[in-house]
This record gives C-alpha cells, sequence and structure tokens, in this order.
C-alpha cells in the first residue's frame, strides 16, 4: 500500500474524492456538474424538458394547491437551470419533490389510460 494509504494523492484526487464533513460528494466523483457544464445542448434539452414538465402540471388531476406548488417548483426548476452556473444539487432536490413526482405518476397513468383507449378505439 502507498506511503498514505488510500488517501496517497497518487491513488486518488482529492477534488474528485472529496471526504468532507458530510463524507462523501458523489457530485464531485460521478462528474454531473463538470458534464453539464460542458455541454450547452443537453442544458438546453433539460430546459425544453422542465417546460414540458411545467405544462404537464396543468394537465394532472391535481388539486389546485399541489398544481400551485408544482408550478413554483418547475418556475424555480426553469430559473435555476437558466443560470450562469445552475446548481444541480438543488436542481435535483426540487425534482426529487413530492408534488413533482405527483405529477409524473399522474402524467404516466394518463399516458396508459389514452394507450388503452386508442386500443380499444382502434
Amino acid at each position: 500500500m502507498a506511503a498514505n494509504g488510500p488517501f496517497d494523492p497518487d491513488i486518488f484526487d482529492p477534488e474528485i474524492f472529496d471526504t468532507g464533513e458530510d463524507g462523501l460528494d458523489s457530485y464531485n466523483w460521478t462528474g454531473i456538474e463538470r458534464r453539464l457544464a460542458a455541454d450547452p445542448v443537453l442544458i438546453a434539452e433539460i430546459g425544453s424538458k422542465l417546460q414540458e414538465l411545467d405544462r404537464l402540471v396543468d394537465a394532472t388531476g391535481l388539486s389546485n394547491s399541489d398544481k400551485a406548488r408544482a408550478k413554483a417548483i418547475t418556475t424555480a426548476l426553469l430559473s435555476l437551470v437558466e443560470s450562469p452556473q445552475p446548481e444541480w444539487r438543488a436542481i435535483v432536490g426540487l425534482l426529487n419533490s413530492p408534488v413533482i413526482t405527483a405529477v409524473c405518476n399522474a402524467a404516466t397513468l394518463a399516458g396508459i389510460a389514452i394507450g388503452i383507449v386508442r386500443l380499444i378505439v382502434g
């Protein structure tokens, strides 16, 4: 084993494998931030998908309160993605919101139902 054990600089790069106070920082070693920062086309596609998600909110059967919450979150997501240096951790956190999950579930169920109706009707 290297002189400094597993933390020898010859074995790992501390900038990539950050073991800060909160433990491992997966955003560094997965390269999510670097990959997204280097690909403006991907960021534009994410923005487009978020606009699609925003439109889906209106099509769901959620209560007015849940729709308002979901709209606030999609608006925040769009603002974050369009910022000069998007905060990807915050974006992922907002995407994991229960109300956004409900929108996605409702949209999925609606898509399945429409598919079944199309099969029946022909």
